[in-house]
C-alpha cells in the first residue's frame, strides 16, 4: 500500500541530494566534510597534495610562470577549500615570500611535502623535487585506495550473504 508513497520519497531524496551537490554551498560542505572527518581526511589530504604536487610540477616545467602556475593549480586540485589556500599562497608569493613558507601555514598539505619543496627550492630544482612528491604521494594514494578495497570487499561479501539469509527465512 505504501510502495507508491515510499517511491515518491526515493526520488524526493535523489533530487534533494542532487541539488544539494550542485549547490556552491553544498560542494564546499562536502569539500570541508573531505578534509575534516577522521576517517577520510588522510586520504584526501595526500590526494590533493600529489594532485598539486603533479599539477604545479607540469605547469613549472613547461615554462609557465610561478604565479600562473598557482592559480592553474588550485582550479586544478579539485577542491574549494584547497584551491582558497592555493589563492592565499600566491598572494603571499606575489608579497616576496617563498613557496615552502607559505605552504607551511597551508592546513591541508603534508608537512613531508612542504619541506621537499623547501628542498628543492633551495637547490633549484623546484620541478624535479615537486615530480618526486607528486610520484610517491600518488603510490600512497594507490596504496591506500587497495587497501580500502580489500577491506570493503569482505564487508560487501557478509552484507549479501546476510540479505539472502533474511530472504531466505
Amino acid at each position: 500500500n505504501n510502495l507508491l508513497l515510499f517511491f515518491g520519497l526515493v526520488i524526493l531524496s535523489a533530487y534533494l541530494l542532487k541539488s544539494w551537490l550542485t549547490n556552491p554551498r553544498g560542494i564546499r560542505q562536502v569539500d570541508y566534510l573531505k578534509l575534516h572527518l577522521p576517517i577520510l581526511s588522510d586520504f584526501f589530504r595526500t590526494l590533493y597534495t600529489a594532485r598539486f604536487a603533479r599539477t604545479l610540477a607540469l605547469l613549472y616545467s613547461s615554462g609557465v610562470p610561478l604565479l600562473s602556475a598557482l592559480q592553474l593549480t588550485g582550479e586544478s586540485v579539485g577542491n574549494i577549500l584547497v584551491a582558497e589556500t592555493v589563492e592565499k599562497t600566491q598572494a603571499a608569493i606575489e608579497a616576496g615570500d617563498n613557496l615552502s613558507d607559505c605552504l607551511r601555514v597551508n592546513p591541508y598539505f603534508l608537512d613531508a611535502a612542504i619541506g621537499m619543496v623547501a628542498a628543492g627550492e633551495e637547490s633549484g630544482k623546484l620541478d624535479q623535487m615537486l615530480q618526486k612528491v607528486a610520484d610517491f604521494y600518488e603510490h600512497k594514494v594507490n596504496t591506500k585506495l587497495e587497501a580500502l578495497t580489500s577491506t570493503i570487499e569482505p564487508l560487501i561479501m557478509i552484507r549479501v550473504g546476510l540479505l539472502i539469509g533474511i530472504m531466505i527465512l
